[in-house]
């Protein structure tokens, strides 16, 4: 016998993360930060070897994050 209507669980939701789903995320968040620390990484003297550090990592970052949303 079946329990009543009210008294049924729930269809279970699918939590589960997508892989596309999480690279596409990345890849937003990566445009957020270029955008908002643009400005100070032009602060850096990009002779300076900070600056071409913070640079450099920036931009594997973006790449990576490109390459995998696609």
């Amino acid at each position: 016998m079946e329990p009543p209507e009210m008294c049924r669980q729930p269809y279970v939701v699918d939590r589960r993360i997508h892989l596309s789903n999480l690279y596409s995320q990345l890849n937003y968040v990566m445009a957020w930060i270029a955008v908002s620390i643009l400005h100070e990484l032009h602060a850096f003297n990009y002779r300076s070897s900070w600056g071409k550090l913070l640079l450099s990592l920036f931009s594997c970052g973006t790449t990576f994050a490109l390459k995998m949303d696609s």
